[in-house]
């Protein structure tokens, strides 16, 4: 990733514009220091009002300052959208500029890009992407650039000489974060990236008592709710950054005000939207002059042919010059009127036909260099000179791309082409633009994929919609896209995803056995990478023309099926994934034996999906056959084979039979850490699930241990924004439940909760594990009041979940019951003791201790 252009705030050229009164007047917002406390600042205004420009003269004004570190960031570049390409560019430039160092986050984008792209080693390229001052690229070179096992003992002995000055960071946290990022997937590592560069800049802040102003201009970022981290950087993660780099300020500029306020009331004393509701104009004579245009009189009859068009403007500038140029003479008004239905028109009487013609080729080019130039010249014989290429520059229309070497023409100007250019075979130039850049596929590394990589494809699917039909374009995606996913390149395939989606959405060719299967293959690819509605929409779609197409006893339909339960158990809707997974296994036969290896993950998932509503007798039996395969092909000691035992023992757990879980749950924590090494999430999990055993066992000093080591690590890997983190805070919010410390039980449910919303929304399994959790502590504290509103929203949750008759709806029974017992409130509280008592009793045997104890209950409050 090239980012050497992604950071800027000066040189703007070709203004229409006149900001500085009005950047004056905005700069006393942003002028004041912030102290410990960020601040946002939000200008926001229709498209094309000059915010861009604010926004570059604002950081102009700070940076004369020089009281302050500030960059600038232009969300118009696609590469500064994407999560890892926002965090680099901000990195180089706090490096070079300021200094600044990213021990952290230069490592793992390191893992992270040489995960992602083999052959690439981001500090010794001609380009390289970790670019800037400090000892961290000879560090990185010293210990072998290319991150393995033997990587962290190297790194550990360089941190360790005398006088290091990462040795501090090292030991406080860099050689955990290291050795917990490798053995990770690219996917998994890339959301932890924005963490880790928070924390160095906080760090480098602190060190050098600096205060900083981060500019991000054109903000548009997919919404806050978006789940999946392979498209560009969300609107939740920038909240996210924003709220943990305490004291800094940022300044956004976009169309609509931000909203965060109205979602999360703690944004009040944070945000404030300001809004820009003129044009930011300076006058049309003193523009034109400033670009060679003085006569007064044709001044003002061009704009009033423009009508203040930035654009016509501009290309009534390119038309002077040419006049001057070519005839020799200065412009006259004869040369303007009607200006802006003849504009391109008049243009082209002043050039020769090989310019002309040339133009017009380009016009339809997405951007073009050397090669693709050349190329298209020759082929349509616009007898223009390959090296006169870059003389198309003295027009405005025609500017640098982002891509280096590449140009780009304005699309405003492209539109007029294509209308009034006189193209009489469009489809022969598309054709010649996908030809070419489909070759050029061909011949893609798909080990070490580069911007122009992507730019080549982005640019032939463009050029595809214009000459394929949607099932040909689909086709010829589809072939590309395991590709690019082993190349770790998800998010960006996701544009496309959404774009051929959107088509299938507006479709009217519902019934094709093609059509339903685009539908299945945009469904999986949802699926896999998080977005659960999205996929269950399109899989249902494609499932009910499967049914009809192929019927129900079809291998077409039983895979649509399993991918379609899978959707649903991405989103907690067990009862409804557990037929469709019943049937699809039936179909399918994953351990039958010509189908040893098919879709096993799947039949995990049926596995986990008879314990999460109880059904054991269902669900041993299951995890036992996944067992044997998996421990036959990946061996003892494999993650999967140690996910299915930790399965096996939190069904013993929840049996009440300790002694086994206990056994199962200490074996896989000491199997988990010679896997994964101490500090793993791994290995956190497992902390946890024997710290839950231990507590129920009144172990209460070990479970305390584990819980506090399994959070420290939590925080350290994922920040203190992520469910498992908010899990830990439910764990030692229990543990102070029962050991009777309320008021700090109480802190860390709350901690919890707010966690949970954010991430998991309203309805989710876990959300109402949490409420009835709060509920008892309520309870407990005599509020019953709020107890009573927890829990039975606990208990709406549940039934809509699991059903009336799962052992999670009767724990929010129980809850109820001991609530009604505390008010005194008999009757209520018997009816729910005996609706717990009954799931009791169908899960477990008539000596089950825990179903003694609610019989005794219910027989005690009878005699009251």
């Amino acid at each position: 990733m090239d980012s050497s252009s992604d950071i800027r705030g000066k040189n703007e050229t070709r203004s229409y514009n006149d900001v500085e009164s009005v950047a004056a007047s905005f700069f006393p917002e942003i002028s004041e220091k912030t102290g410990e406390k960020t601040r946002v600042h939000v200008f926001h205004g229709k498209k094309e009002i000059g915010k861009s420009l604010l926004c570059s003269e604002l950081y102009r004004l700070v940076e004369s300052e020089k009281s302050r570190l500030q960059a600038y960031l232009d969300f118009n570049k696609n590469q500064n959208k994407e999560l890892d390409g926002f965090l680099l560019a901000l990195r180089n430039h706090f490096n070079k500029e300021f200094d600044a160092v990213f021990p952290s986050f230069d490592i793992a984008y390191s893992i992270y890009i040489q995960k992602t792209n083999p052959d690439k080693t981001p500090i010794n390229d001609n380009k390289p992407l970790l670019d800037g001052k400090g000892p961290m690229k000879s560090i990185l070179r010293s210990a072998g650039e290319l991150p393995g096992k033997g990587f962290v003992p190297i790194l550990s002995g360089i941190f360790a000489t005398p006088g290091n000055r990462y040795k501090e960071w090292w030991n406080k946290r860099g050689k955990t974060e290291l050795a917990n990022l490798l053995p990770l997937e690219p996917k998994d590592i890339l959301p932890k990236l924005l963490f880790l560069w928070v924390d160095d800049f906080k760090d480098f802040l602190e060190s050098s008592k600096k205060d900083a102003i981060i500019f991000l201009n054109a903000y548009e970022l997919p919404d806050a709710a978006s789940d999946t981290y392979y498209s560009f950087l969300t609107e939740n993660q920038l909240k996210q950054f924003i709220q943990r780099l305490d004291g800094v300020m940022f300044v956004i500029t976009s169309v609509s005000e931000l909203e965060w306020k109205d979602k999360d009331k703690k944004w009040s004393g944070i945000l404030k939207n300001i809004k820009v509701d003129r044009y930011l104009e300076r006058s049309t004579s003193g523009y034109l002059k400033q670009h060679g245009i003085e006569d007064a009189g044709i001044s003002a009859l061009i704009g009033k042919e423009c009508k203040d068009n930035p654009f016509l403007l501009n290309l009534s500038i390119d038309i002077c010059r040419e006049i001057k140029r070519t005839e020799k003479r200065q412009p006259e008004a004869e040369d303007f009127k009607n200006f802006c239905d003849t504009a391109v028109e008049r243009l082209f009487l002043l050039l020769d036909k090989s310019e002309t013609e040339t133009l017009k080729v380009l016009s339809f080019a997405e951007n073009w260099d050397n090669a693709l130039f050349s190329s298209l010249i020759s082929y349509f014989h616009t007898g223009y000179k390959s090296d006169r290429m870059k003389n198309l520059t003295r027009f405005t229309f025609v500017k640098e791309s982002e891509l280096s070497g590449f140009y780009e023409m304005d699309d405003k100007f492209c539109e007029l082409m294509k209308r009034r250019g006189g193209i009489q075979e469009p489809e022969k130039i598309y054709k010649f633009l996908f030809g070419y850049h489909n070759d050029l596929i061909k011949n893609i590394d798909y080990s070490s994929i580069n911007n122009f990589d992507k730019n080549v494809f982005r640019n032939a699917f463009q050029y595809a919609k214009n000459i394929l039909g949607f099932y040909e374009l689909a086709n010829w995606f589809f072939a590309f896209v395991d590709r690019f996913e082993n190349a770790g390149q998800y998010r960006f395939l996701l544009p496309f995803i959404n774009e051929l989606a959107n088509i299938l959405r507006e479709s009217d060719k519902g019934d094709a056995a093609e059509y339903s299967e685009m539908l299945m293959k945009c469904g999986i690819y949802y699926k896999e990478i998080g977005r659960y509605k999205d996929a269950e929409n399109l899989l249902r779609r494609s499932l009910t023309i499967t049914e009809a197409k192929q019927g129900t006893e079809s291998r077409e339909y039983a895979a649509c099926l399993m991918h379609l339960a899978d959707a649903l158990f991405g989103q907690g809707e067990y009862a409804e994934a557990e037929p469709l997974y019943l049937k699809s296994i039936v179909l399918l036969n994953p351990l039958g034996e010509k189908e040893s290896s098919f879709s096993v993950q799947s039949l995990m998932h049926v596995a986990i999906l008879f314990a999460r509503q109880g059904k054991f007798e269902k669900a041993i039996p299951l995890f036992e056959k996944i067992l044997k395969v998996r421990s036959k092909t990946h061996g003892e000691e494999h993650p999967d084979v140690l996910r299915i035992q930790t399965n096996i023992a939190n069904i013993e757990f929840e049996r009440k039979n300790y002694g086994k879980a206990e056994s199962l749950y200490r074996k896989i924590l000491d199997l988990k850490k010679i896997y994964y090494g101490d500090n793993h999430p791994e290995v956190s999990k497992a902390m946890i699930n024997l710290g839950n055993l231990l507590i129920e066992l009144k172990n209460y000093s070990e479970t305390s241990s584990l819980y506090e080591r399994a959070k420290e690590i939590f925080e350290e890997f994922y920040g203190s924004e992520h469910p498992d983190y908010a899990m830990t805070l439910n764990n030692l919010a229990y543990l102070n439940f029962v050991t009777g410390n309320y008021d700090t039980s109480k802190k860390y449910y709350l901690l919890a909760l707010n966690i949970y919303r954010n991430v998991l929304g309203n309805e989710h399994p876990d959300l109402a594990i949490l409420y009835n959790n709060i509920g008892r502590l309520y309870t407990k504290m005599k509020n019953f009041i709020e107890a009573e509103r927890f829990i039975r929203d606990s208990l709406g949750i549940k039934i809509k979940k699991f059903g009336f008759d799962n052992p999670e709806t009767g724990n929010s029974y129980e809850s109820l019951a001991e609530l009604y017992e505390s008010t005194g409130n008999i009757k209520e509280a018997l009816f729910y003791y005996k609706k717990y008592g009954e799931i009791l009793k169908s899960q477990f045997s008539q000596d089950n201790p825990e179903t003694q104890q609610i019989m005794k209950k219910i027989s005690l409050l009878k005699d009251e």
